[in-house]
């Protein structure tokens, strides 16, 4: 046991002056040398390494531990609350420590006690096999249900974690996360008349979006829709409202003049009635009832040397999910000059395009000076990229009681190592995690984020009109 206090700076001892008598015990003053000795001692075995984690005064000892005895965090089975108090402690170099600590989060969070949001904080700390090692231990709901958490956090563009989802759930493709998309186009040309009048060309779209239940929680399922329609650089749409609601790209909401609601095909407090020809049925995954949502499109015209392209989001629109996007489907065709239609391919995304976000904000602006049709303002969509480097959080302080010589120098090293205790503390910046292994460059790279693929993820959801947050949790 070692008992440690701050070495004395007095000078030479010199007596104290006489006192008329013994002093009560209630006036006598503790020594100052008394006030900061900390007792601090080797943690032994499991059974202690338990004890010195629930003691402020210990954790680091506890920390030291995990490094040569991994296992332990496992099998003393730590809440949450300590794993969490722990990790600041941890330093660059003590990869199995922070490892053994992130893995214990991470089955508290999917497992005993699941906070999915959380449990994505965790996991994208860990090095790329450590995420696959993970992810494997989850069933097919639990995965399902991690990328839901990383679409809340505003990390599902985070490949080292989303594409082991995919694999795991088979659903590699794209877009495909919170259910099936299926869609079909059927292009009708027109016929060219050099001496005017172009018989009409058309193109019929039809988009359908299974949710799963597993992960989809809303009772209406709709379609927010972006289109533009250029003979080179000039619109061609011909609607007297949409000039005042493009983006920079002139693309604007897809809804006739004088509309109120900006999803697709809403009609009153419902939607047109869906045809071979146009409007939706609102799907719902709530409460064990499952229904598709299906919106049919067929954008027509009479002038050739044109594209029309689209970007249609299929968006929770009421219920638990209100805002959260589970699809996006962009699509186009072009219109030559013999009035042939020639669809382009399809793409399925998981997220909306900045773009959408553009056109999105543009409908709000043109709503809030637009009171003669009472035109309602769409949600908000965030697509505010994530910072770089690690995220500030709390941090965690120690006692500040100062120790004797040998222990300041364990202190001046927790103080040196304070972007990588910030790195774990929030959770957030990935690390390199080694074993017990300290190679060259390790303490370097201990913070270091990925080098490639999109670690600064976009939030892909919206939030309502006035662009505070949801009160349930974070955007995406």
């Amino acid at each position: 046991m070692r008992a440690f206090g701050p070495p004395s700076t007095a000078g030479p001892v010199r007596a104290l002056p006489a006192r008329p008598g013994p002093v009560p015990l209630a006036r006598r003053a503790t020594p100052p040398t008394a006030q900061c000795a900390v007792l601090q001692r080797d943690v032994t075995d499991d059974k202690d390494f338990v004890t010195a984690a629930g003691d402020p005064n210990r954790r680091r000892d506890a920390v030291v531990y995990l490094g040569t005895h991994p296992d332990a965090a496992r099998t003393a089975k730590l809440g949450l609350a300590t794993v969490e108090a722990l990790l600041p402690l941890v330093g660059p170099t003590e990869h199995t420590a922070r490892g053994a600590l992130l893995e214990r989060g991470f089955v508290i969070t999917t497992k005993e006690n699941p906070n999915w949001e959380k449990a994505v904080g965790f996991v994208l700390v860990l090095d790329d096999p450590g995420i696959v090692r993970n992810v494997a231990t989850l069933t097919d709901k639990e995965a399902k249900l991690l990328a839901k958490g990383a679409r809340l956090a505003g990390r599902a563009g985070d490949q080292r974690l989303m594409d082991p989802i995919r694999k795991k759930i088979r659903r590699e493709a794209p877009g495909q996360l919170f259910g099936t998309v299926t869609h079909k186009m059927e292009p009708h040309d027109g016929r060219y008349n050099a001496w005017g009048g172009n018989g009409m060309f058309s193109c019929t779209m039809r988009i359908e979006f299974a949710p799963d239940p597993d992960v989809c929680d809303a009772t209406s399922i709709a379609f927010v829709q972006t289109v533009s329609m250029l003979a080179g650089t000039r619109s061609v749409d011909n609607r007297d409202d949409m000039p005042g609601r493009f983006n920079s790209r002139k693309q604007g909401i897809d809804r006739p003049d004088r509309s109120t609601s900006g999803f697709y095909s809403a009609s009153g407090a419902g939607f047109n009635k869906l045809t071979g020809y146009s409007g939706v049925q609102p799907g719902i995954s709530a409460g064990g009832t499952v229904v598709p949502a299906i919106m049919v499109d067929t954008p027509d015209g009479t002038t050739e040397n044109v594209t029309y392209s689209y970007e249609t989001s299929i968006v929770a629109k009421e219920g638990t999910d209100t805002g959260l996007v589970y699809a996006v489907v962009l699509w186009s065709f072009t219109v030559d000059g013999a009035m042939k239609v020639v669809p382009n391919p399809v793409e399925l995304k998981q997220v909306p395009t900045a773009d959408f976000g553009a056109a999105v904000t543009a409908w709000n602006a043109q709503a809030a000076a637009n009171k003669k049709v009472a035109q309602q303002a769409l949600p908000v969509q965030r697509l505010a990229a994530q910072p770089q480097g690690p995220r500030a959080g709390p941090h965690p302080q120690r006692d500040p009681r100062m120790p004797d010589t040998a222990s300041r120098a364990r202190w001046a090293e927790t103080l040196q190592r304070a972007a990588g205790n910030r790195a774990s503390g929030a959770l957030m910046a990935p690390v390199r995690r080694c074993g017990a292994t300290v190679h060259a460059g390790c303490a370097d790279d201990a913070v270091e984020r990925q080098g490639t693929g999109p670690s600064a993820a976009a939030r892909e959801a919206f939030v309502p009109g006035d662009g505070h947050h949801r009160p349930d949790g974070p955007v995406t």
